[in-house]
């Protein structure tokens, strides 16, 4: 008889299946991320898109520190425990960045990337220990295999979802705003500045228009930020569920 190519035996260890659903989440929320934070910077901020790689980039700095101290840190402390400190470095991160407007500091944004590297690099590496400290070493290859699809797969779905949220939110607040929009509106009715505001005329429409899609878009991201937050949080509980290796 041939061999699957998945033995079915590796899902019954409890670590590895807790592992596969936590390295989803991970996909989800720090890959998602990735994608639209440069989204942000650009079309929000105004960042050229060598600047905002270049703010991008920091969360190589926080992933570089978490990977070459988590070694260290997992001959001391449980593993469950630096995957519940990095799964709260991303959910901070991502919380702290629901408060962000059009507005926020260049700073800000470097420091909080490197908080949300810092948690993916912890959290990586201190999960792909735990998930396979339990598992038998002939099953793995197949294992580690199986693993990298659903972290790649769980990226991908993170990544259509941040996409899809951004895209009709945008569309809804617009909407919304705009119908509130209307010539009963005294503080749309200014004749000052030359008309910017002023809904009787034409340069004041399409000012008015640009201002209306402007904070529709931050909106968006921002329920993006709130969708990987919920995310990073939902998945807490499932860390208390792995075991230590007897």
């Amino acid at each position: 008889t041939k061999t699957p190519y998945i033995s079915l035996t590796i899902f019954s260890d409890r670590n590895y299946v807790i592992g596969l659903a936590l390295i989803f989440t991970f996909g989800i929320a720090v890959f998602a991320s990735l994608f639209i934070l440069p989204l942000f910077l650009q079309n929000v901020q105004g960042y050229p898109v060598l600047s905002a790689g270049w703010v991008i980039s920091s969360r190589g700095l926080g992933t570089m520190g978490a990977m070459l101290c988590s070694g260290f840190l997992l001959s001391l402390i449980s593993g469950k425990f630096l995957i519940l400190f990095g799964l709260l470095c991303v959910g901070v991160s991502n919380l702290w960045m629901t408060s962000w407007n059009a507005d926020v500091g260049m700073e800000e944004v470097i420091w909080i990337t490197i908080i949300n590297g810092f948690g993916m690099g912890m959290m990586w590496v201190a999960l792909t220990t735990v998930t396979f400290s339990t598992l038998p070493t002939v099953f793995r290859v197949e294992a580690a295999a199986l693993f990298s699809l659903i972290r790649a797969i769980g990226a991908s779905i993170g990544t259509s979802l941040v996409v899809s949220i951004l895209v009709r939110s945008t569309q809804t607040n617009y909407i919304e705003m705009r119908a509130q929009i209307t010539e009963f509106k005294a503080a749309i009715n200014l004749n000052g500045l030359d008309g910017v505001v002023n809904i009787g005329s034409e340069i004041g429409l399409r000012n008015i228009q640009s201002i209306v899609l402007s904070e529709a878009h931050m909106m968006a991201f921002l329920n993006d930020f709130v969708f990987l937050m919920i995310i990073a949080f939902a998945a807490i509980p499932l860390i208390f569920l792995l075991r230590s290796k007897t």
